[in-house]
């Protein structure tokens, strides 16, 4: 549905320029203070065709927003103190606090830690500094949760964590909160200054609403506008791209209204689907798409790896993943053996031609010999992955045949066999988990 749309006109000019990438954090933040108090030119976070704007912009944020149409946010500055002063006060943030900026200052949630800290009357710190409070995406709590000590110290070390950008499962919220991190989601856009909805409840000077199924926003964290396209606006209210819902006065987003398919005569949201497999599962590694069918319309996709489906990987699993990667690496290094020669006199340096022939010969021999010792090892949790020692016979020929000498052309139809074992392996090993699995 189309809303009514307010043009930019520009009254009095300001002389607008792009954030120089070669400023460090000092002068970025100094630059940015003068734009916001108007002493100093007006800021871009790209360069755009012209070089004044109306005098109420402070900032503009170019971003693609949900369609991949590039549009140019303008921001004045009462807009964007308003956006940290509201932070702060539902933070119960005290001059002197500190922020750390672990996001990019091409970002409005990058450029609002800035913000904050000029609020607050202090400079941003890196990870590796103690800092009251921070914002991130998503992503970075996953990857604190899973190996990034320094950062999870860092989280942990925060009076509160800001997490936007994206949606948060519940299951990663539980895990960093279970470690004492507290978390506030966020939502927001650009246009609205960057998170202005924290843990579903609007910050000061924030309205919300439900129009046409999608979440609006009003209030003076409201941008003026884009420069060059139009602003959509439904009575004074900025109607977002999210689906949402308003229970017990907190809002929930359900997904995107600008992604949806027609899948048989229904209406699916991809960013709804994935938001929901997010919510049982703690990670971020899964898209849902649409394919065309014949029968549907649109048939749903899910993609994910191994680890979304099952959250976890069994010991089982760990070693024949180990078993079918030995397999897989013998077809390699048997081919680099073959071209040995060859790959000597052009200069290629493979991995035979860098530890010599003797060397590959018997790494290709511990190729083989590793997946069938992990069937045996594999035995401990069921006598029936010794069914995978029915290639024994096939890869002790390979073994021999190597052994002998073969190179050249004539490593040609061993190739095919490792192939062949690798398959057969492979077979074995799914027969043995089916049986186990019974």
């Amino acid at each position: 549905m189309a809303y009514p749309t307010v043009v930019m006109e520009m009254t009095v000019s300001r002389e607008i320029i792009p954030i120089n990438p070669g400023w460090n954090l000092a002068e970025l933040q100094r630059h940015l203070s003068d734009a916001l108090s108007g002493t100093g030119p007006a800021l871009s976070t790209s360069q755009l065709n012209q070089n004044c704007v109306d005098t109420k912009v402070a900032l503009v944020v170019s971003t693609s927003g949900s369609t991949g149409s590039p549009k140019n946010v303008a921001l004045s500055a009462s807009s964007l103190i308003a956006n940290a002063r509201s932070t702060h006060s539902y933070l119960q943030a005290k001059p002197g606090d500190r922020w750390s900026l672990l996001l990019p200052t091409h970002h409005i949630a990058g450029l609002n830690v800035l913000i904050r800290s000029i609020e607050l009357g202090t400079q941003p710190c890196d990870v590796e500094n103690k800092a009251d409070f921070t914002a991130i995406v998503p992503t970075q709590l996953f990857r604190a949760l899973n190996g990034d000590q320094q950062l999870l110290t860092h989280l942990h070390g925060c009076k509160a964590v800001l997490v936007g950008g994206g949606p948060l499962s519940s299951q990663l919220r539980l895990r960093a909160e279970e470690l004492n991190i507290h978390i506030v989601e966020t939502y927001g856009m650009t246009e609205s200054c960057g998170g202005v909805i924290y843990d579903g409840t609007p910050l000061d000077g924030i309205s919300l609403s439900i129009i046409d199924g999608r979440i609006a926003l009003q209030g003076k964290q409201i941008a003026l506008g884009y420069l060059e396209k139009n602003f959509e606006l439904n009575n004074g209210w900025y109607v977002t791209q999210d689906l949402g819902e308003i229970v017990h006065g907190k809002v929930r987003v359900l997904g995107r209204a600008d992604d949806q398919i027609i899948s048989g005569g229904e209406k699916i949201s991809l960013s709804a689907i994935e938001g929901f497999l997010q919510s049982q599962f703690a990670t971020d590694q899964i898209v849902a798409f649409a394919q065309p069918h014949s029968e549907w319309g649109e048939q749903l996709c899910i993609v994910g790896t191994y680890y979304v489906q099952v959250d976890s990987l069994s010991r089982e699993v760990f070693l024949a993943s180990i078993a079918m990667g030995c397999l897989a690496c013998a077809i390699l290094i048997l081919n680099n053996l073959r071209d040995l020669e060859k790959d000597k006199k052009s200069g290629k340096q493979t991995l035979a031609v860098k530890i010599g022939e003797n060397a590959t010969r018997n790494l290709f021999r511990w190729s083989l010999f590793v997946p069938l010792a992990l069937s045996v090892a594999l035995s401990f949790f069921s006598f029936y992955y010794l069914i995978a020692l029915v290639t024994l016979p096939l890869a002790g020929r390979l073994v021999r045949s190597v052994r002998s000498g073969a190179g050249g052309e004539s490593l040609i139809p061993l190739l095919a066999l490792s192939g062949r074992l690798q398959i057969l392996y492979a077979l074995a090993l799914s027969l043995a988990a089916l049986l186990v699995a019974r």
